[in-house]
Protein backbone atom coordinates (compact mmCIF):
# COMPACT_ATOMS: atom_id res chain seq x y z
CA UNK A 1 0.00 0.00 0.00
CA UNK A 2 1.19 3.52 -1.01
CA UNK A 3 0.58 6.11 1.22
CA UNK A 4 2.07 9.63 1.36
CA UNK A 5 2.44 10.54 4.75
CA UNK A 6 3.15 14.48 4.50
CA UNK A 7 4.00 16.45 1.54
CA UNK A 8 4.61 20.70 0.64
CA UNK A 9 5.02 22.62 -2.11
CA UNK A 10 7.54 25.55 -2.23
CA UNK A 11 8.64 28.26 -4.38
CA UNK A 12 11.80 27.34 -5.76
CA UNK A 13 15.06 29.71 -4.91
CA UNK A 14 17.33 29.83 -7.82
CA UNK A 15 17.54 31.38 -10.64
CA UNK A 16 14.22 33.10 -9.75
CA UNK A 17 11.04 31.91 -7.83
CA UNK A 18 8.81 31.04 -10.99
CA UNK A 19 9.66 27.32 -10.27
CA UNK A 20 7.60 25.31 -7.76
CA UNK A 21 8.93 22.00 -5.71
CA UNK A 22 7.11 19.34 -4.25
CA UNK A 23 8.77 17.52 -1.27
CA UNK A 24 6.81 13.80 0.07
CA UNK A 25 7.57 11.32 2.18
CA UNK A 26 6.22 8.17 1.49
CA UNK A 27 5.40 4.70 2.84
CA UNK A 28 5.02 1.34 0.74
CA UNK A 29 3.68 -1.58 3.14
CA UNK A 30 5.18 -1.62 6.62
CA UNK A 31 8.70 0.11 5.43
CA UNK A 32 9.82 2.88 6.73
CA UNK A 33 9.10 6.47 5.02
CA UNK A 34 11.38 7.55 1.76
CA UNK A 35 11.54 11.07 0.61
CA UNK A 36 10.81 12.16 -3.31
CA UNK A 37 10.87 15.55 -4.76
CA UNK A 38 10.38 17.19 -7.39
CA UNK A 39 10.62 20.65 -9.44
CA UNK A 40 8.64 22.13 -12.47
CA UNK A 41 8.64 25.37 -13.67
CA UNK A 42 5.11 26.17 -14.38
CA UNK A 43 3.66 27.01 -17.84
CA UNK A 44 2.27 30.28 -16.83
CA UNK A 45 2.71 32.50 -14.03
CA UNK A 46 -0.73 32.87 -13.08
CA UNK A 47 -1.56 32.06 -9.54
CA UNK A 48 -3.95 28.72 -10.24
CA UNK A 49 -1.06 26.88 -10.74
CA UNK A 50 0.90 27.48 -7.67
CA UNK A 51 -3.14 27.01 -6.62
CA UNK A 52 -3.14 23.46 -8.29
CA UNK A 53 -0.20 22.45 -6.55
CA UNK A 54 -1.03 23.45 -3.00
CA UNK A 55 -4.23 21.34 -3.44
CA UNK A 56 -2.38 18.40 -5.25
CA UNK A 57 -0.14 18.45 -2.04
CA UNK A 58 -3.33 18.24 0.34
CA UNK A 59 -4.71 15.58 -1.30
CA UNK A 60 -2.21 12.81 -1.87
CA UNK A 61 -2.02 13.02 2.08
CA UNK A 62 -5.80 11.28 1.61
CA UNK A 63 -4.92 9.13 -1.22
CA UNK A 64 -4.77 4.90 -0.20
CA UNK A 65 -3.44 3.05 -3.29
CA UNK A 66 -2.10 -0.04 -4.46
CA UNK A 67 0.21 1.31 -7.02
CA UNK A 68 1.84 4.15 -8.35
CA UNK A 69 -0.79 4.13 -10.97
CA UNK A 70 -3.54 3.76 -9.23
CA UNK A 71 -2.65 7.01 -6.94
CA UNK A 72 -2.15 8.95 -10.03
CA UNK A 73 -5.47 7.83 -11.06
CA UNK A 74 -7.26 9.25 -7.96
CA UNK A 75 -5.02 12.21 -7.73
CA UNK A 76 -6.29 13.22 -11.63
CA UNK A 77 -9.81 12.42 -10.38
CA UNK A 78 -9.79 14.57 -7.47
CA UNK A 79 -7.78 17.75 -9.48
CA UNK A 80 -10.79 17.07 -12.02
CA UNK A 81 -13.15 17.91 -9.38
CA UNK A 82 -11.63 20.66 -7.94
CA UNK A 83 -10.35 22.30 -11.36
CA UNK A 84 -14.40 22.19 -12.31
CA UNK A 85 -15.54 22.84 -8.97
CA UNK A 86 -13.48 26.52 -8.28
CA UNK A 87 -13.01 27.20 -12.46
CA UNK A 88 -9.91 26.75 -12.48
CA UNK A 89 -8.03 25.58 -15.94
CA UNK A 90 -7.04 22.18 -17.23
CA UNK A 91 -3.89 23.36 -17.55
CA UNK A 92 -3.63 24.05 -13.95
CA UNK A 93 -4.79 21.03 -12.79
CA UNK A 94 -2.38 18.72 -15.21
CA UNK A 95 0.39 20.76 -13.62
CA UNK A 96 -0.55 20.01 -10.19
CA UNK A 97 -0.99 16.29 -11.26
CA UNK A 98 2.39 16.30 -12.81
CA UNK A 99 4.23 18.10 -9.91
CA UNK A 100 2.70 15.61 -7.69
CA UNK A 101 3.74 12.53 -9.77
CA UNK A 102 7.24 13.44 -10.51
CA UNK A 103 7.80 13.50 -6.64
CA UNK A 104 5.73 10.04 -6.09
CA UNK A 105 7.93 8.91 -8.56
CA UNK A 106 11.35 9.97 -7.35
CA UNK A 107 10.03 8.12 -4.02
CA UNK A 108 8.84 5.14 -5.06
CA UNK A 109 12.12 4.37 -6.99
CA UNK A 110 14.23 5.28 -3.88
CA UNK A 111 11.98 2.79 -2.29
CA UNK A 112 11.95 0.02 -4.32
CA UNK A 113 16.31 1.17 -4.87
CA UNK A 114 15.65 0.30 -8.58
CA UNK A 115 16.37 2.82 -11.66
CA UNK A 116 13.43 4.85 -13.31
CA UNK A 117 14.05 3.18 -16.42
CA UNK A 118 14.33 -0.55 -14.65
CA UNK A 119 10.72 0.59 -12.83
CA UNK A 120 8.89 2.37 -16.11
CA UNK A 121 10.45 -0.88 -18.64
CA UNK A 122 8.73 -3.98 -16.22
CA UNK A 123 5.54 -1.67 -15.03
CA UNK A 124 6.52 -1.73 -11.11
CA UNK A 125 4.25 1.36 -11.35
CA UNK A 126 1.00 -0.90 -12.70
CA UNK A 127 0.32 1.46 -15.42
CA UNK A 128 -2.53 0.15 -17.16
CA UNK A 129 -2.13 1.18 -20.71
CA UNK A 130 -6.25 0.41 -21.76
CA UNK A 131 -7.37 2.45 -18.79
CA UNK A 132 -6.20 5.95 -20.68
CA UNK A 133 -6.30 5.12 -24.66
CA UNK A 134 -8.25 2.41 -25.47
CA UNK A 135 -6.12 0.87 -28.51
CA UNK A 136 -3.51 0.25 -26.04
CA UNK A 137 -6.04 -2.31 -23.96
CA UNK A 138 -3.92 -5.32 -22.60
CA UNK A 139 -0.57 -4.00 -24.27
CA UNK A 140 2.29 -3.12 -21.39
CA UNK A 141 4.49 -0.54 -21.78
CA UNK A 142 7.54 -2.32 -21.88
CA UNK A 143 6.69 -3.89 -24.85
CA UNK A 144 5.99 -0.61 -26.91
CA UNK A 145 8.55 1.61 -25.72
CA UNK A 146 12.32 1.59 -27.06
CA UNK A 147 14.65 0.29 -24.87
CA UNK A 148 16.43 2.79 -22.29
CA UNK A 149 19.46 5.13 -23.94
CA UNK A 150 22.25 4.14 -22.67
CA UNK A 151 25.86 6.16 -23.02
CA UNK A 152 24.80 9.93 -24.15
CA UNK A 153 21.92 11.42 -25.83
CA UNK A 154 22.76 14.19 -28.74
CA UNK A 155 21.51 17.89 -28.10
CA UNK A 156 19.43 19.32 -30.57
CA UNK A 157 20.11 23.07 -30.05
CA UNK A 158 16.93 25.57 -30.53
CA UNK A 159 17.70 28.61 -32.87
CA UNK A 160 15.03 30.93 -32.26
CA UNK A 161 13.64 32.78 -35.52
CA UNK A 162 14.93 36.02 -34.64
CA UNK A 163 18.24 34.46 -33.26
CA UNK A 164 21.32 36.17 -34.27
CA UNK A 165 23.96 34.17 -36.78
CA UNK A 166 26.76 34.30 -34.50
CA UNK A 167 24.99 32.18 -32.18
CA UNK A 168 24.76 29.54 -34.72
CA UNK A 169 28.19 30.12 -35.89
CA UNK A 170 29.68 29.19 -32.60
CA UNK A 171 27.20 26.44 -32.01
CA UNK A 172 28.10 24.68 -35.07
CA UNK A 173 32.42 25.63 -34.18
CA UNK A 174 31.68 24.06 -31.06
CA UNK A 175 30.89 20.57 -32.14
CA UNK A 176 26.68 20.79 -32.44
CA UNK A 177 25.42 18.72 -35.08
CA UNK A 178 21.67 19.08 -34.69
CA UNK A 179 19.44 21.96 -34.83
CA UNK A 180 15.93 23.14 -33.98
CA UNK A 181 15.22 26.20 -36.17
CA UNK A 182 12.51 28.28 -35.32
CA UNK A 183 9.98 29.39 -37.92
CA UNK A 184 7.74 32.60 -38.19
CA UNK A 185 5.09 31.38 -40.37
CA UNK A 186 6.23 34.31 -42.41
CA UNK A 187 7.20 32.46 -46.01
CA UNK A 188 9.51 34.95 -47.45
CA UNK A 189 10.86 35.50 -44.13
CA UNK A 190 11.74 32.57 -43.20
CA UNK A 191 12.67 31.20 -46.68
CA UNK A 192 15.42 34.05 -46.72
CA UNK A 193 16.49 32.96 -43.13
CA UNK A 194 16.64 29.38 -44.19
CA UNK A 195 18.58 30.21 -47.18
CA UNK A 196 21.01 32.07 -44.49
CA UNK A 197 21.34 29.26 -42.24
CA UNK A 198 22.02 26.85 -45.20
CA UNK A 199 24.70 28.64 -45.93
CA UNK A 200 26.73 28.47 -42.85
CA UNK A 201 25.15 24.18 -41.93
CA UNK A 202 26.79 23.49 -45.56
CA UNK A 203 30.17 24.02 -44.41
CA UNK A 204 30.06 21.30 -41.69
CA UNK A 205 32.16 18.03 -42.91
CA UNK A 206 29.82 15.08 -42.62
CA UNK A 207 25.90 15.31 -42.23
CA UNK A 208 23.80 17.37 -39.70
CA UNK A 209 20.32 17.16 -38.90
CA UNK A 210 17.32 19.70 -38.45
CA UNK A 211 14.27 19.82 -37.71
CA UNK A 212 11.96 22.58 -38.12
CA UNK A 213 9.78 24.23 -35.65
CA UNK A 214 6.96 25.61 -36.56
CA UNK A 215 5.68 27.72 -33.62
CA UNK A 216 2.47 27.53 -34.00
CA UNK A 217 2.88 30.39 -36.17
CA UNK A 218 1.26 29.04 -39.80
CA UNK A 219 -2.17 30.55 -39.69
CA UNK A 220 -3.61 27.92 -42.56
CA UNK A 221 -2.28 24.68 -43.25
CA UNK A 222 -1.83 25.98 -46.70
CA UNK A 223 0.89 28.06 -45.87
CA UNK A 224 2.72 25.56 -44.59
CA UNK A 225 2.96 23.81 -47.88
CA UNK A 226 3.66 26.83 -49.94
CA UNK A 227 6.79 27.06 -47.57
CA UNK A 228 7.88 23.82 -48.00
CA UNK A 229 7.54 23.91 -52.11
CA UNK A 230 9.32 27.13 -51.95
CA UNK A 231 12.19 25.52 -50.19
CA UNK A 232 12.17 22.48 -52.82
CA UNK A 233 12.58 25.32 -55.55
CA UNK A 234 15.74 26.72 -53.92
CA UNK A 235 19.24 24.95 -55.16
CA UNK A 236 20.84 26.06 -51.85
CA UNK A 237 18.84 24.59 -49.64
CA UNK A 238 18.69 21.08 -51.00
CA UNK A 239 21.47 19.83 -48.10
CA UNK A 240 19.34 21.39 -45.44
CA UNK A 241 16.24 19.60 -46.94
CA UNK A 242 17.31 16.36 -46.95
CA UNK A 243 18.35 16.90 -43.36
CA UNK A 244 15.46 17.91 -41.85
CA UNK A 245 13.63 15.11 -39.54
CA UNK A 246 10.26 16.63 -39.23
CA UNK A 247 8.19 19.86 -39.09
CA UNK A 248 7.28 20.31 -34.95
CA UNK A 249 3.66 22.34 -34.29
CA UNK A 250 3.13 24.28 -37.39
CA UNK A 251 -0.50 24.98 -36.65
CA UNK A 252 -2.33 26.41 -33.57
CA UNK A 253 -3.03 23.88 -31.15
CA UNK A 254 -6.84 24.34 -31.62
CA UNK A 255 -5.93 24.39 -36.08
CA UNK A 256 -4.05 20.98 -35.65
CA UNK A 257 -7.32 18.80 -36.17
CA UNK A 258 -9.35 20.59 -38.37
CA UNK A 259 -11.42 19.71 -41.59
CA UNK A 260 -8.26 21.50 -42.98
CA UNK A 261 -4.93 19.70 -41.73
CA UNK A 262 -7.57 16.61 -42.90
CA UNK A 263 -7.70 17.99 -46.44
CA UNK A 264 -4.18 18.95 -46.87
CA UNK A 265 -2.63 15.61 -45.37
CA UNK A 266 -4.86 13.93 -48.26
CA UNK A 267 -3.50 16.43 -50.94
CA UNK A 268 -0.11 16.05 -49.83
CA UNK A 269 1.38 12.82 -49.31
CA UNK A 270 4.64 13.12 -49.93
CA UNK A 271 4.84 15.86 -46.97
CA UNK A 272 7.48 16.11 -44.75
CA UNK A 273 7.28 14.44 -41.50
CA UNK A 274 4.75 16.52 -39.24
CA UNK A 275 4.34 16.25 -35.54
CA UNK A 276 2.37 17.87 -32.80
CA UNK A 277 3.56 19.36 -29.60
CA UNK A 278 -0.13 19.57 -27.39
CA UNK A 279 -0.45 21.26 -24.75
CA UNK A 280 -3.33 19.92 -23.21
CA UNK A 281 -4.09 16.67 -20.89
CA UNK A 282 -6.33 14.88 -23.11
CA UNK A 283 -4.99 11.27 -23.68
CA UNK A 284 -6.89 11.26 -27.28
CA UNK A 285 -4.85 13.95 -28.65
CA UNK A 286 -1.80 11.99 -29.95
CA UNK A 287 -4.24 9.07 -30.60
CA UNK A 288 -6.10 11.09 -33.05
CA UNK A 289 -3.11 13.14 -34.73
CA UNK A 290 -1.82 9.77 -36.02
CA UNK A 291 -5.48 8.93 -37.13
CA UNK A 292 -5.35 12.29 -38.59
CA UNK A 293 -1.51 12.03 -40.73
CA UNK A 294 0.67 13.18 -38.16
CA UNK A 295 4.01 11.41 -37.70
CA UNK A 296 4.29 11.63 -33.69
CA UNK A 297 4.45 13.86 -31.07
CA UNK A 298 6.53 15.51 -28.59
CA UNK A 299 7.52 14.56 -25.20
CA UNK A 300 7.33 17.14 -22.23
CA UNK A 301 8.44 15.49 -18.81
CA UNK A 302 6.88 18.60 -17.68
CA UNK A 303 3.61 17.73 -18.50
CA UNK A 304 3.78 14.33 -16.56
CA UNK A 305 5.80 10.69 -17.02
CA UNK A 306 2.41 8.52 -17.50
CA UNK A 307 0.54 10.96 -20.06
CA UNK A 308 4.29 11.01 -22.04
CA UNK A 309 3.80 6.77 -21.63
CA UNK A 310 0.76 6.84 -22.94
CA UNK A 311 1.90 9.00 -25.96
CA UNK A 312 5.41 7.04 -26.62
CA UNK A 313 3.39 3.56 -26.60
CA UNK A 314 1.06 4.95 -29.20
CA UNK A 315 3.73 5.30 -31.14
CA UNK A 316 5.42 1.99 -30.27
CA UNK A 317 2.01 0.11 -31.55
CA UNK A 318 2.77 2.48 -34.69
CA UNK A 319 5.95 1.41 -35.43
CA UNK A 320 5.18 -2.18 -34.82
CA UNK A 321 2.11 -2.03 -37.11
CA UNK A 322 3.66 -0.13 -40.03
CA UNK A 323 7.44 -0.20 -39.22
CA UNK A 324 8.32 1.57 -42.83
CA UNK A 325 6.61 4.65 -41.45
CA UNK A 326 8.97 8.06 -39.91
CA UNK A 327 7.27 8.06 -36.58
CA UNK A 328 8.45 10.26 -34.41
CA UNK A 329 8.44 10.96 -30.26
CA UNK A 330 10.47 14.17 -29.50
CA UNK A 331 12.44 14.65 -26.95
CA UNK A 332 11.32 18.39 -25.86
CA UNK A 333 13.58 21.29 -24.50
CA UNK A 334 14.52 20.98 -21.29
CA UNK A 335 13.78 23.17 -18.09
CA UNK A 336 15.60 26.28 -18.13
CA UNK A 337 17.65 27.78 -15.29
CA UNK A 338 16.75 24.51 -13.09
CA UNK A 339 19.55 21.52 -13.34
CA UNK A 340 17.56 19.48 -10.16
CA UNK A 341 14.50 19.72 -13.10
CA UNK A 342 16.86 18.81 -15.83
CA UNK A 343 18.20 15.82 -14.46
CA UNK A 344 14.78 13.93 -13.81
CA UNK A 345 13.94 15.24 -17.48
CA UNK A 346 16.84 13.52 -18.51
CA UNK A 347 15.86 10.32 -16.80
CA UNK A 348 12.52 9.99 -18.49
CA UNK A 349 14.44 10.74 -21.81
CA UNK A 350 16.65 8.66 -21.85
CA UNK A 351 14.09 5.35 -20.04
CA UNK A 352 12.35 6.49 -23.06
CA UNK A 353 14.88 5.86 -25.51
CA UNK A 354 14.74 9.31 -27.21
CA UNK A 355 18.05 9.86 -28.83
CA UNK A 356 17.89 13.31 -28.19
CA UNK A 357 16.55 16.58 -26.21
CA UNK A 358 16.37 19.95 -27.34
CA UNK A 359 18.18 22.80 -24.88
CA UNK A 360 18.28 26.61 -25.40
CA UNK A 361 21.73 28.43 -25.66
CA UNK A 362 21.13 30.50 -22.37
CA UNK A 363 21.28 26.42 -20.70
CA UNK A 364 24.58 26.68 -21.21
CA UNK A 365 25.76 29.31 -19.31
CA UNK A 366 26.60 29.17 -15.64
CA UNK A 367 24.34 29.61 -13.20
CA UNK A 368 24.49 33.20 -11.06
CA UNK A 369 23.54 31.54 -7.36
CA UNK A 370 25.71 29.54 -5.43
CA UNK A 371 23.23 26.98 -3.54
CA UNK A 372 23.90 24.30 -1.14
CA UNK A 373 22.08 21.58 -2.70
CA UNK A 374 24.45 22.13 -6.26
CA UNK A 375 27.59 20.45 -4.60
CA UNK A 376 25.75 17.79 -4.55
CA UNK A 377 24.27 17.48 -7.54
CA UNK A 378 27.81 18.15 -9.23
CA UNK A 379 29.46 15.87 -6.50
CA UNK A 380 26.74 12.87 -7.89
CA UNK A 381 26.52 13.64 -11.37
CA UNK A 382 29.96 15.05 -12.87
CA UNK A 383 29.21 13.63 -16.27
CA UNK A 384 26.51 16.23 -16.74
CA UNK A 385 27.06 19.03 -14.90
CA UNK A 386 30.03 21.22 -14.97
CA UNK A 387 31.68 22.51 -11.22
CA UNK A 388 29.00 25.31 -11.39
CA UNK A 389 26.18 23.13 -11.87
CA UNK A 390 25.64 24.13 -15.97
CA UNK A 391 24.46 21.33 -17.97
CA UNK A 392 27.92 19.90 -19.22
CA UNK A 393 27.93 19.55 -23.15
CA UNK A 394 30.42 17.88 -24.76
CA UNK A 395 30.63 17.48 -28.72
CA UNK A 396 26.48 18.08 -28.87
CA UNK A 397 26.18 15.57 -26.29
CA UNK A 398 25.09 14.97 -22.57
CA UNK A 399 26.68 11.59 -20.80
CA UNK A 400 23.99 9.92 -19.19
CA UNK A 401 25.40 6.46 -17.88
CA UNK A 402 24.74 7.30 -14.72
CA UNK A 403 21.68 9.17 -14.51
CA UNK A 404 20.09 5.83 -16.55
CA UNK A 405 21.58 3.66 -13.79
CA UNK A 406 20.51 6.09 -11.06
CA UNK A 407 17.06 6.87 -12.48
CA UNK A 408 14.99 10.01 -10.60
CA UNK A 409 16.17 8.79 -7.31
CA UNK A 410 19.66 9.96 -8.43
CA UNK A 411 20.68 12.38 -5.68
CA UNK A 412 20.75 11.35 -2.20
CA UNK A 413 18.11 12.61 -0.16
CA UNK A 414 18.29 16.05 -0.15
CA UNK A 415 16.86 18.10 2.98
CA UNK A 416 14.34 20.57 2.07
CA UNK A 417 16.37 22.98 4.76
CA UNK A 418 19.45 22.58 2.78
CA UNK A 419 17.77 23.00 -0.30
CA UNK A 420 15.80 25.89 0.75
CA UNK A 421 18.15 28.07 3.14
CA UNK A 422 15.21 27.45 5.63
Amino acid sequence: MIRVRRSSIRRFPAPEESALICFLSLTLGEGGSVRGCAVIRPPEAAPEFAQAAEQAARLATEVRAGSVFSFWLQMRAALDSWQKTNGKSMAAAAFGLALLERALMDAFCRAKTKPFAACLHDNDFKIELGKLCRPLKDRQPGKLLEGPLQGGMRVQLAVAPAAPMTELESAIAAGYRQFNLGLSGQATADLARLIDIAARLDQIEGRYAVSLEGNASFATPKELRELWEGMKAVPELKKLMRSVAYIEQPFPVDDSLTNAALALFAEWPERPPIIVDESDDSFGACARALEWGYAGTVFRAARGIIPGVVDASLLGARRDREPIGKWTIAGGPLSVGLPLAQLAELSANAAFGLGSCTITPGMLAAPTTDDPWRETLVAAHPETFDAQGALRVNGGAIALDEVVRAGFGCLPEIDATELLHA
